[in-house]
C-alpha cells in the first residue's frame, strides 16, 4: 500500500511536492521546471523549503534545471550550472552516470540539463539509474530508477492473493481433521457416529464462556489451521503488468515504435563519422516526426469513435459527463489550512486536521437543549427485551447464501470453507453468532468479519 499526500505550500505551476509514505518508510518526491527565464536564486529557494520541509526525511527531486555543468557530465558549464552546483553540493547528490545518452535531445543539440537528485539519506536507497534509450516523443529522454527499502520487514498478512483449492475430494478430509483437532482444543473426545452430541457440547462450552472473542478468534485459527493441512494454495505469481490497455494503440504503432527505436540508437551510437551521424539524425528525426502524427491520429480516431458509442437510449453516458462537466475525478488528498491559517506539515497532521473537524471532541459544556436531551435520555436504562437469538435455520440460510467464488479476505477462508464447517458444526456456530449479539459485539479482528 502507497499513500501519497501533496504538499500544497510548496506545490505551484512550476513544482509538484509529495510525501509518499510505503510500509512506514516516508519519503519527499518533487518534481520541478526551472525557468531559464527566471533568476534561478529564486528556485534555489524552493529546493530550500523543500529540505527544510522534510526535516531528515529521504528526499528525491526530478527537475529540468536549464544549468548546465560538467559535473553532471555535459559538455559545458554555464553560470545557471556554477549556481546550482554549488548549493547541490552542499545539500544534495547529483544521480548522473557518464553515457553517451543525454538527458535531452532536439534538433539544435543535446545536454544533460534533466537532473535527479537526492538527499544523503536516500543516496544508498536509489538503485539502477538510467537514461533511456526508448522514444518519448519528447525532447527530454525517459530517466528510470528505483528506490529500494532495505529495512523493511514483511508480515505474515502482506500478501494478500492467498486462495485456498477446494477440491470435492478434499472436504471429507478437511471436516474430519477440524473435528479432531477441536475434540482434542475441547477435551471432549468423541466416538464415530456422535458428531451431533460433539456439536452440542461445543456450543454449551460457547454459550457459558465469558469472552466471546477469544472464542472466535480461536475458532478461526483452527480453521486457519486445517486449510493449510488439507488444501493447496493458490498465490500470486509475483509477475508485474507493466503496461495498461491503451484503446487508441494499434500494431502500426508497435512497429513504427520499434523503428524509431533503432534509428535513435544508430543517431545516438555514430560519434566518430559526422557526416553519418547528420544523415542518421536527419533519418531519426524524420521517422520520429511520423511516429507522433501517427500516434495523434489514432488518438483522435479513437476519441470520435468513443463518443459515437452513445446511443439514442441513452444519451447522457460519459461523453455527456465530459461535456457538461459533471464528470467525476479522483480527489488529491493535500495538506490543509487550519484556522490559525498556519498550514499541516505531513499525511498525520491533515488526518488529525480532518478528523477533529468532522468528529470533534464531545464537550457536555458545549451541549445546546436539544444535545443535553438526547444525552439524557442515552444514559437511561433500556427497559426494550432483548433480541431474539439466531435459529439455526437463520444461519443457514445466511451462509448457504455466501458465493463461493466471491474474492477472499487475506486470510485466504472463502464462502465455500464456512459451508463446509456449518455442515458438522451448525449449533456451534450459530451459539457464536448469539454470542456476539448478547455482547453486542463483534470480532475485534476484521478478518474475522463475514
Amino acid at each position: 500500500m502507497i499513500d501519497s499526500i501533496l504538499i500544497r505550500q510548496l506545490s505551484d505551476e512550476d513544482a509538484v511536492v509529495t510525501e509518499v509514505v510505503c510500509n512506514k518508510f516516508k519519503i519527499i518526491i518533487g518534481s520541478m521546471y526551472l525557468d531559464i527565464n527566471r533568476q534561478i536564486e529564486h528556485d534555489l529557494n524552493k529546493i530550500e523549503a523543500i529540505m527544510h520541509h522534510a526535516k531528515g526525511a529521504g528526499t528525491i527531486i526530478a527537475m529540468d534545471s536549464n544549468a548546465r555543468s560538467t559535473t553532471w557530465h555535459d559538455h559545458i558549464t554555464n553560470q545557471r550550472g556554477r549556481i546550482l552546483k554549488f548549493l547541490v553540493s552542499a545539500q544534495l547528490h547529483i544521480l548522473k552516470e557518464d553515457s553517451n545518452l543525454t538527458t535531452y535531445l532536439s534538433s539544435r543539440g543535446s545536454s544533460n540539463i534533466d537532473l535527479t537528485v537526492t538527499s544523503n539519506s536516500l543516496l544508498r536507497a536509489v538503485k539502477e539509474w538510467e537514461v533511456s534509450d526508448q522514444e518519448s516523443c519528447s525532447d527530454h529522454s525517459y530517466i528510470k530508477f528505483a528506490i529500494w527499502q532495505v529495512s523493511y520487514r514483511r508480515s505474515k498478512y502482506d500478501n494478500q492473493e492467498i486462495r485456498y483449492i477446494i477440491r470435492r475430494e478434499d472436504i471429507a478430509k478437511f471436516q474430519e481433521t477440524l473435528t479432531t483437532l477441536l475434540e482434542r482444543k475441547y477435551g471432549t473426545p468423541n466416538s464415530e457416529g456422535e458428531m451431533e452430541d460433539l456439536d452440542f457440547k461445543m456450543s454449551n462450552k460457547v454459550r457459558e464462556c465469558q469472552d466471546i472473542e477469544q472464542t472466535i478468534d480461536d475458532f478461526h485459527e483452527a480453521i486457519k489451521t486445517v486449510c493449510e493441512r488439507t488444501f493447496r494454495k493458490s498465490q500470486a505469481t509475483g509477475k508485474i503488468t507493466n503496461n495498461r490497455s491503451i484503446p487508441w494503440w494499434t500494431g502500426e504503432l508497435t512497429v513504427m515504435r520499434k523503428h524509431t527505436n533503432v534509428l535513435r540508437r544508430r543517431y545516438q551510437r555514430t560519434r566518430t563519422n559526422e557526416g553519418l551521424r547528420e544523415r542518421h539524425k536527419t533519418w531519426y528525426l524524420e521517422e520520429k516526426a511520423k511516429y507522433e502524427a501517427t500516434i495523434r491520429r489514432e488518438k483522435l480516431r479513437s476519441w470520435k469513435a468513443y463518443c459515437n458509442l452513445t446511443t439514442s437510449s441513452n444519451p447522457w453516458n460519459e461523453v455527456y459527463k465530459i461535456a457538461a462537466g459533471k464528470a467525476r475525478t479522483n480527489t488529491q488528498l493535500t495538506t490543509l489550512r487550519r484556522p490559525d491559517s498556519s498550514q499541516t506539515q505531513d499525511m498525520t497532521e491533515t488526518l488529525q486536521l480532518m478528523l477533529e473537524h468532522f468528529t470533534p471532541e464531545d464537550k457536555e459544556e458545549d451541549d445546546t437543549d436539544h444535545h443535553k436531551l438526547a444525552r439524557a435520555q442515552a444514559r437511561e436504562p433500556v427497559e426494550t427485551a432483548d433480541d431474539k437469538y439466531f435459529t439455526v435455520e437463520e444461519t443457514r440460510r445466511v451462509i448457504t447464501s455466501m458465493d463461493n467464488k466471491k474474492e477472499p479476505g487475506i486470510d485466504g477462508i472463502t464462502g465455500e470453507v464456512y459451508k463446509c464447517v456449518f455442515d458438522i458444526f451448525p449449533e456451534y456456530l450459530t451459539a457464536m453468532y448469539n454470542g456476539c449479539l448478547n455482547k453486542g459485539s463483534s470480532p475485534r479482528d476484521e478478518r474475522l468479519l463475514r
